[in-house]
This record gives C-alpha cells, sequence and structure tokens, in this order.
C-alpha cells in the first residue's frame, strides 16, 4: 500500500490511521448547462483526433465539470468543518492590510 499523506497538513498518515475523505464536485449552474448531440460529440471528437484546439476543448471541460479529492487527517477535518472555503485566514489577511494603512 502507497503511503499516504494529509493533503492539508502533509502529516504522514499510517495504515490504520483515522482519516478522512473530501469530494468536490464543481459544476456550471443553470442554463450555461446544455446536454450535447452526437452531431456536436461526432464534430469534437473529429478536432480531437485531428489535434486542433485540444488544450481549449480541456480548458472548456474543465470550466463545466471538475472533481477534486483530498485526504484529511482528523485535525485539518476539523479545521475544515469549521471554516471550509478559510475565510478566517482571509479576514486575518484584510485586518493586516488595514493596520498598515492606517497607522
Amino acid at each position: 500500500m502507497a503511503d499516504i499523506f494529509c493533503d492539508c497538513c502533509g502529516d504522514f498518515l499510517p495504515e490504520g490511521t483515522l482519516r478522512y475523505t473530501v469530494h468536490v464536485q464543481i459544476m456550471v449552474e443553470g442554463e450555461d448547462l446544455m446536454m450535447t448531440d452526437s452531431a456536436d460529440m461526432l464534430a469534437d471528437l473529429h478536432l480531437f483526433i485531428k489535434g486542433d484546439d485540444v488544450a481549449d476543448a480541456c480548458d472548456i471541460q474543465d470550466d463545466e465539470y471538475q472533481e477534486l479529492t483530498f485526504t484529511l487527517c482528523p485535525k485539518c477535518r476539523h479545521r475544515f468543518m469549521q471554516d471550509p472555503f478559510n475565510r478566517s485566514a482571509q479576514q486575518l489577511r484584510l485586518q493586516r492590510t488595514a493596520d498598515r494603512l492606517f497607522h
């Protein structure tokens, strides 16, 4: 079995250690999300085979849908559950910037 580390703090998580998996799905919402018909899929496949705009096609796919999976130790899981978007760190940075501007 491969060594497993916490994706947040980097701590080694030996086999049998309590660990958590965070799975994030990011997708377009609303009217921008459209199903492609088979003709569009064939045209896209043709472009892919020719090698035209392969990077652009991948970028578009990443803009529409992404899945991310992270392994967390119990301590980082607790911090994540308390503040998943790390807003407290952002507020601290804003406070430090404001302190420098007014002193």
